[in-house]
Parts: C-alpha cells; structure tokens; sequence
C-alpha cells in the first residue's frame, strides 16, 4: 500500500515535541529528514488596496527596495483583472507583497491601518506625488497568525 501525502514545508519542520508534529511510519529515510530541515521557508503577507481611479505608472509589477534590509516591498497590479459588473469597468486594485522579519513585524506589531500607511507612503515614494488617494477598501493578510497555516 502506497500514500500520497502532501504538507507545507512549515508542517514537516515541526518538532516531535510538537502537538501538531507528523510522524511517518516507517520513518521517513534519514536524507529527506534532513533536506527538510534544511529547506528554508517563510511567511509573506498582502495588502491588497482598492482606490477610485489609477494614479500609478500602468505596469504589471512596482518594486520598491527599503533603505533597512528586510523592507523591500513588490506592488502587484492586478486591475487588469479585476471587473465590477456594476461599475461596467476594471477596478483599480494593488496589491502590496512583503515578506522575511517585516511579515512577522506585521504580524506582531502594526495594525492594519499601519500596514495602508505604510503601502501609502511607499507609495508616494515611488510616483513622486505627495498627494495620492486614500483607498476605498483594503485587505491585510497575517499568515503568521493564521492558526491553520504554518
């Protein structure tokens, strides 16, 4: 008998001491516990920001890199895939990508009004303009929170 099993790297790191560790048997061979332990992973979170109009250069990716190692943002414009129906039009949408210690700063410690401020400055930073809307919706993920994500 044969299983195929498939768990985020983040579960199979788990210690044994671990309520929620997965124990193989028989036990996995030595070499792929060890690649396990050796792959690295890590969370990365979104802000997702929805404004009235398009103000930003018309391009699929916006990279911004931080002076402080650790803070470089990816901005995803997804509006030429988002429609509303009701609108009969695309709808402006980006979305902020950041990952390594500034996701789990996030998580730790800014609200999610502190993560649009932050999108927001970055961003003035990036068109040169001061005066940039403020979205009519925003989403932040916290992956690093999430209980049934690891």
């Amino acid at each position: 008998d044969a299983v195929i099993l498939t768990l985020p790297l983040g579960i199979l790191s788990l210690p044994p001491d671990h309520p929620q560790y997965v124990q193989f048997h028989p036990p996995l061979p030595e070499r792929k516990q060890q690649a396990i332990q050796q792959l690295g992973f890590g969370t990365y979170n979104k802000c997702a920001l929805s404004f009235t109009h398009v103000f930003w250069t018309q391009s699929d990716f916006i990279g911004y890199v931080g002076s402080n190692p650790g803070r470089n943002i990816l901005f995803m414009n997804i509006s030429v895939v988002t429609y509303s129906s009701s609108k009969n039009k695309k709808q402006p949408v980006l979305i902020m990508v950041y990952g390594s210690k500034h996701a789990s700063e996030i998580d730790d410690a800014l609200t999610d009004e502190d993560v649009v401020r932050e999108c927001l400055d970055v961003l003035r930073k990036i068109c040169g303009k001061k005066d940039i809307p403020k979205p009519v919706d925003y989403v932040v993920t916290r992956w690093g929170k999430e209980k049934f994500s690891r």
